[in-house]
């Protein structure tokens, strides 16, 4: 409760159960430090009262307290640890502290000039006027630093050895010379320890100059990141762009230019199939893994599709207007929008040697970009829209067509969900013996003999339903060279 009590024959305010004077205050930081701990005689913890708040080490100085104040009290005895003063000019540069040094600190004058502001003066009997004295620059409390108590030790030496050298009665040459050594060595020492302290500041002032242009550097490096990463999304950006604004290519490519092309198999899609992503990777497994050919898959658009390009699994690689013969060569899932005449020139011209390109055409245009000879297929989601699109049951790949039509129908397979088909192995063994895919297989490799031994007019595509799958034709000329060639290449 607040109460009035006499003090030097006047009235003061007291406004807590402790007695503090409600005048004294003062928002600032102490490090009390283990030696000037020790030295000092007074109830150190009753000037926490007027405000202060005290730390041992640098760890303790946390954003709270820095944003509470910015007035830091340093005493003697913290300069015993080594370094005491870089670590301040750190510290000062990194929270913009305001520094005061109290007690026997007259000696550091010449490193912290800039740094702290110096208080000589006796830390025996440390309190609060004391310490508000010194931050407010009262010099009422203030000691000249020769009042000041030093190093008895080394002034006794260097007193008793001038006595030595002038004492010629009482003391032999021999000490009077090892006194005059060591007044000289002393000399020398205390030179060095001038020259030290001097390089010493020289390296704490070039230690806080490269804190701060690392901190400079550090904001040009996120300024650099985040320029990278406006610079990446703009280039994302002008790519859809790309996809959008480029004119939609529709003109037929003509296969009879290229005598070395691999077997095409193309796709028509009318409808998007469901598991489509995993159908293709079949079979790619299929003509890769179990029957050793070099395989490509790609997958054209056109602008009205473009959205249908982010759903795409990550291992496509997505071919812009501008590209190089390399990137599409040494990618085996591409895909493509707009012109697509200058990747199949790439693909078909086929230096690679390219066993089998699998085109799947997703445009909307009902037309075909092949002139000459391939295999196709159509790929539609159900039996019911056959008719209404104008295609064929034999060449068209359906998803849930029933058992009876297990040959064109790409379905869902529950045994795929079962434990033993978490090995990738065993779930391409199985989806690569299901009856579409075996059939699709068998249609290209009858397909592939049936062209090269003359059986087929080369000059337009060909379907599942003209291939009627009967062997006995493509065996009819089996003493053909060429035959023989497309037999040793299936």
């Amino acid at each position: 409760m607040p109460m009035n009590l006499q003090k030097n024959n006047s009235t003061t305010n007291y406004d807590n159960e402790f007695g503090v004077e409600s005048t004294k205050h003062l928002r600032a930081i102490l490090y009390l430090d283990d030696t000037s701990r020790l030295k000092i005689k007074t109830n150190v913890s009753e000037i926490g009262l007027y405000g202060i708040s005290f730390i041992n080490n640098f760890s303790e100085l946390t954003k709270e307290l820095i944003a509470e104040t910015k007035t830091l009290i340093i005493l003697e005895g913290y300069f015993n640890k080594a370094n005491s003063v870089s670590d301040l000019i750190l510290y000062k540069e990194l929270f913009d502290l305001d520094i005061f040094c109290l007690g026997n600190v007259e000696q550091f004058k010449g490193r912290l000039n800039g740094i702290a502001t110096l208080y000589s003066c006796d830390i025996t009997f440390l309190d609060f006027d004391l310490v508000q004295s010194a931050v407010y620059g009262d010099t009422t409390l203030a000691k000249a630093p020769e009042e000041l108590q030093i190093d008895v030790t080394q002034t006794t030496n260097r007193d008793l050895a001038k006595r030595i050298l002038k004492d010629t009665v009482n003391y032999n040459a021999g000490l009077r010379s090892l006194a005059n050594e060591y007044l000289s060595l002393k000399d020398t020492l205390d030179l060095t320890i001038t020259d030290r302290d001097r390089y010493k500041e020289l390296y704490e002032v070039s230690d806080a100059k490269n804190l701060k242009l690392e901190k400079e550097n550090s904001k040009f490096v996120e300024g650099y990141a985040d320029i990278v990463q406006k610079v990446f999304k703009l280039n994302t950006s002008l790519k859809t762009y790309e996809s959008v604004l480029s004119a939609d290519v529709y003109e037929k490519v003509d296969l009879t230019k290229y005598t070395n092309r691999p077997l095409i198999i193309y796709f028509k899609e009318f409808e998007d199939l469901i598991y489509l992503d995993t159908f293709i990777e079949t079979l790619y497994y299929v003509f890769t893994n179990q029957y050793h050919k070099s395989v490509k898959v790609v997958r054209l658009y056109d602008s009205a599709k473009t959205r249908k390009l982010s759903t795409l699994p990550n291992y496509y690689y997505r071919l812009y207007n501008k590209f190089t013969s390399e990137e599409a060569i040494v990618h085996n899932f591409i895909c493509k929008t707009a012109d697509y005449r200058k990747l199949f020139d790439v693909l078909l011209t086929n230096n690679s040697n390219l066993d089998v390109l699998l085109v799947f055409d997703h445009k909307d245009l009902n037309d075909l970009i092949f002139s000459g000879s391939y295999l196709q297929f159509n790929l539609c989601r159900t039996l019911k829209h056959l008719e209404s699109y104008n295609i064929k049951k034999e060449n068209t790949i359906v998803n849930f067509a029933g058992d009876e039509e297990k040959g064109i129908s790409w379905d869902y397979y529950p045994e795929l969900k079962t434990e033993e088909m978490k090995d990738r192995e065993r779930r391409f063994l199985f989806l690569s013996s299901r009856p579409v895919i075996t059939r699709i297989y068998a249609l290209s490799k009858f397909f592939a003999e049936s062209i090269w031994c003359g059986c087929i007019s080369p000059a337009r595509a060909v379907t599942a339903t003209e291939l009627g799958f009967n062997p006995v034709r493509a065996l009819a000329k089996s003493s053909s060279p060429v035959r023989a060639l497309v037999k040793h290449w299936w």
